[in-house]
């Protein structure tokens, strides 16, 4: 199973994980350059653990220079994550909430 977060993020899953994976393309030195890959960036129990490693991994990853900032990227984030989760897992994701 493949749940899209948004553009750059995505949810898939393994027997015992759900696994985190994050957009990227290849550069112009690769075999193929421009082609889209997805690498995973962590494996998680819950739904709850998907949530806090997305928002934690994004964070690291933009140059947010204030609190502020950080927090407007999080509730824009968070709600995408959300919004895409609910529709895959009905009655689990309020638990995160």
């Amino acid at each position: 199973m493949q749940i899209r977060i948004n553009k750059d993020y995505r949810v898939s899953t393994d027997p015992h994980n759900y696994i985190l994976e994050k957009r990227r393309i290849a550069g112009p030195d690769s075999k193929e350059p421009g082609k889209e890959i997805w690498d995973k960036t962590g494996y998680y129990s819950s739904i709850a653990g998907i949530v806090n490693g997305c928002l934690l991994h994004d964070i690291e990853n933009n140059d947010l220079r204030d609190v502020q900032e950080i927090k407007n990227h999080l509730d824009t984030l968070g709600a995408e994550i959300l919004k895409s989760l609910e529709k895959h897992f009905e009655g689990q994701v309020n638990c995160i909430r």
